[in-house]
C-alpha cells in the first residue's frame, strides 16, 4: 500500500512593525482609585483607631483643665434602688448651700433609668423649679445613638444624633431655643491621625461657621490636636480662631498639657497650662492661665463610695476668690 503524498503550501513571512508611543501621564481617576486602594489595605490591616466625635478630639486636653470650679458647699447622695442583669434604677439627691450672695439652699432629686439601649433621666431642682429631661436610645445594633434634653427653665429642647463605624462618626444637633443647627464628621485615615470638620448656622441671628480640626497621636503618651474656626453673621465681617494643643504623660501618673488659642482678627495670643497628678486614691488638677488666673481642683475617695472634691480659683489681678467643697456619696 502506497502512502499518499502530503503537499505543504509555503507562506511568505510576515514583518511586523512596532510603533512607539509616548508615555501616557497618570489620569486623575488613576490617583483616586491608588488613594481609595491605599484606604482600603488600612482598613484590612484594621490599624486604625476608633474616631471619636468632632466635639471630643481633644477630650483629654478638657478633662486635664480645671474648667468646673465650683462655688459654696455641696453634698450629694446617690442610691441604685434596683439593679438587674440588663436594668438599672438609680435615685440622687443633692443640697447646694452658698454661691454668690444670700440665697436659700438649692435642692436636687434625680431619677434615672437604664439598659443597654435606652438612658432616661429626670431631674427636678427646688425651690425654682426647674425641670430637666433627657432620653437616650441607641438603633442599629448601638451603631445609632439619639439624645433628646428638654428643660423648662427657657422651655428649651434639643436633639442630638450620632453614627458611628469603625472609621468615621457623623453627629448632628439642633438647639430649639437658639434656632442651631451643627452637623459634624470625624474620620480615621491613618493609625496616627482623625481628621474632622463641622459646620453650624444659627438662625436668631443668623450666624454660621466651619472649622476643621486635626488629632495627631504618634504615641499613647503624646497628643497633638489643632483646629482652625471661622464664624460670623453672613453680612458681617468673620472671626477667625486658631487652636493647638499639647498633651503629654511625662510619667506613670503625671500628666502635662498646654493649649494656645490666636484670635486672628484681634490678632491675640492665649495660653493654658495644665497639670495632673494621680495618687492612690486622690487627682490633684492646677490650671494656670498667662493672666495668673489660677484653678486647682483635689479629688479624694477615703472610702470607695465617698468622693470630696474641693476646688479654688484665684484671680489676684482682679483679686477674686472662690473656694468650693463638694462631697459625694454613693
Amino acid at each position: 500500500m502506497r502512502k499518499a503524498a502530503t503537499t505543504t503550501s509555503y507562506v511568505p513571512p510576515t514583518t511586523s512593525t512596532t510603533t512607539t508611543s509616548e508615555p501616557v501621564p497618570p489620569s486623575s481617576s488613576s490617583f483616586i482609585n491608588s488613594v481609595t486602594n491605599f484606604i482600603r489595605n488600612l482598613h484590612k490591616a484594621k490599624g486604625l483607631r476608633e474616631p471619636r466625635k468632632y466635639e471630643d478630639y481633644n477630650r483629654e486636653a478638657k478633662d486635664l483643665f480645671v474648667t468646673d470650679a465650683g462655688e459654696g458647699f455641696t453634698v450629694q447622695l446617690n442610691k441604685i434602688i434596683g439593679q438587674t442583669a440588663q436594668h438599672e434604677f438609680g435615685l440622687s439627691h443633692s443640697v447646694f448651700v452658698g454661691g454668690s450672695g444670700m440665697r436659700p439652699p438649692d435642692y436636687t432629686t434625680t431619677v434615672s433609668f437604664a439598659n443597654k439601649t435606652t438612658n432616661l433621666l429626670s431631674q427636678i431642682q427646688l425651690p425654682h423649679y426647674i425641670h430637666f429631661f433627657m432620653l437616650k436610645r441607641k438603633f442599629l445594633n448601638e451603631k445609632l445613638t439619639t439624645e433628646v434634653n428638654y428643660a423648662n427653665a427657657n422651655n428649651n429642647l434639643i436633639a442630638k444624633a450620632d453614627y458611628s463605624e469603625r472609621d468615621y462618626v457623623i453627629d448632628a444637633q439642633y438647639d430649639l431655643e437658639k434656632g442651631k443647627f451643627q452637623i459634624s464628621y470625624m474620620q480615621s485615615v491613618l493609625p496616627f491621625l482623625q481628621l474632622g470638620c463641622s459646620g453650624f448656622y444659627r438662625t436668631s441671628d443668623r450666624v454660621s461657621g466651619l472649622s476643621t480640626c486635626v488629632r495627631y497621636q504618634p504615641t499613647k503618651e503624646a497628643i497633638v490636636t489643632g483646629e482652625a474656626k471661622v464664624s460670623g453673621p453672613l453680612s458681617q465681617a468673620n472671626t477667625y480662631n486658631l487652636k493647638a494643643s499639647y498633651y503629654q504623660q511625662v510619667g506613670v501618673d503625671t500628666f502635662l498639657c498646654t493649649e494656645a488659642t490666636y484670635d486672628v482678627s484681634e490678632r491675640t495670643l492665649n495660653f493654658i497650662y495644665g497639670f495632673q497628678q494621680l495618687f492612690q486614691q486622690a487627682k490633684f488638677r492646677v490650671t494656670a492661665s498667662q493672666d495668673f488666673n489660677i484653678k486647682a481642683s483635689f479629688d479624694i475617695m477615703p472610702t470607695m463610695s465617698t468622693n470630696i472634691n474641693t476646688s479654688i480659683d484665684a484671680n489676684p489681678a482682679k483679686s477674686e476668690y472662690k473656694f468650693g467643697v463638694s462631697i459625694q456619696i454613693n
